[in-house]
């Protein structure tokens, strides 16, 4: 797993400022990461590319912003609006604090974005590991289903993170 992969992931899955290609290609040319994480990722960028981070924008708001079923929070896919997911909201809070995860004043600390600043910062263990396989792993699965279903360009996005996830849970299975 790279450096840099989290943070990147998490910088294609905020609302898509001028500097993502840049920002994209540079983490591409410095940090070689598996072929199954890369190429979703080249897919992504090269759409980028074609089409302008204006266009990426809109898409951006057409499916985060405008669709539950592909809503960048982790809360809403495990709980709905069940009461748990306020407790898990304020224990991201309390964590990402304690971690140093800024949490913008217009955002909730279940966006996935703030979820993978937040896992980048943990240490391995138990807490870092049930995050990913409790909360993570079925969230983004559901969300990638959802996007390969929309033909959204972030499809590409939730492919290469969920096949991170998936590198980043084998050494726990195989423990």
């Amino acid at each position: 797993m790279t450096a840099t992969l989290w943070p990147l992931l998490a910088d294609l899955l905020e609302y898509p400022r001028p500097t993502l290609l840049g920002e994209l290609d540079a983490a591409l040319a410095s940090d070689p990461m598996d072929a199954g994480i890369d190429a979703p990722l080249r897919r992504f960028r090269e759409g980028l590319a074609r089409e302008g981070f204006e266009r990426r924008q809109e898409d951006y708001t057409q499916v985060f912003d405008f669709s539950a079923d592909t809503a960048p929070y982790l809360g809403h896919h495990l709980f709905g609006e069940e009461s748990r997911r306020g407790a898990f909201m304020a224990y991201l809070k309390k964590r990402c604090g304690e971690t140093g995860v800024q949490i913008p004043a217009a955002d909730v600390p279940d966006h996935l974005s703030l979820v993978l600043r937040f896992l980048d910062r943990l240490e391995p263990g138990e807490e870092r590991e049930e995050l990913v396989r409790d909360c993570l792993v079925p969230t983004v699965a559901r969300l990638q289903q959802a996007l390969e279903r929309k033909q959204s360009p972030y499809a590409d996005v939730l492919k290469a993170l969920s096949r991170a996830l998936a590198a980043q849970a084998a050494p726990v299975s195989a423990a």
